[in-house]
């Protein structure tokens, strides 16, 4: 892996969909053709939340994350 490369050349990634309440959480498959939708996580605190997603980043064994970058129908963030 070159220095400049966002991620591992391969192993599944986590997709997030971040809200301030819930967070939805996707997986793709180790070849990232496809990502299949995972859970939806109801936000508790900070330390909580770290601690559930290092826990499910290395039950899925994750080489990344992707975040979602939240967008109104206004295209503002």
């Amino acid at each position: 892996m070159s220095d400049d490369a966002p991620f591992p050349p391969a192993g599944p990634l986590l997709g997030v969909d971040w809200g301030l309440a819930r967070v939805g959480l996707a997986v793709s498959d180790p070849g990232r053709l496809v990502a299949s939708p995972l859970t939806t996580y109801q936000r508790r605190d900070e330390r909580a939340d770290a601690a559930h997603f290092a826990a499910l980043a290395k039950a899925e064994r994750a080489a990344g994350w992707v975040v979602g970058l939240a967008v109104s129908l206004n295209d503002t963030e």
